[in-house]
């Protein structure tokens, strides 16, 4: 319900995306599904990138909630944000 939560409210945190129509996002949920940073870019391994950027600066508790993304989701994204997950453990 949480992710189904953070998924739905995406889209009207996405200003590009709402002028563009041509962006990606992705976004910090907590683990009820409220976003509570979002990043967005035409590329959506950029889009990530800002996201993991912002957390860090934000230091951010990466046990206490998920991210979320408006694309596919490709091994090297995944692989990226289990290494971020990794170094604050």
């Amino acid at each position: 319900q949480a992710m189904q939560r953070a998924h739905a409210g995406l889209r009207a945190l996405q200003p590009l995306k709402l002028q563009t129509g041509a962006t990606h996002a992705a976004a910090w949920s907590n683990a009820s599904g409220v976003i509570h940073i979002v990043r967005e870019d035409v590329g959506r391994h950029n889009a990530l990138d800002k996201l993991i950027g912002a957390m860090s600066k934000a230091r951010v508790d990466t046990t206490q909630g998920f991210m979320c993304i408006t694309s596919r989701a490709s091994f090297e994204m995944v692989q990226k944000t289990s290494k971020k997950r990794a170094k604050h453990e």
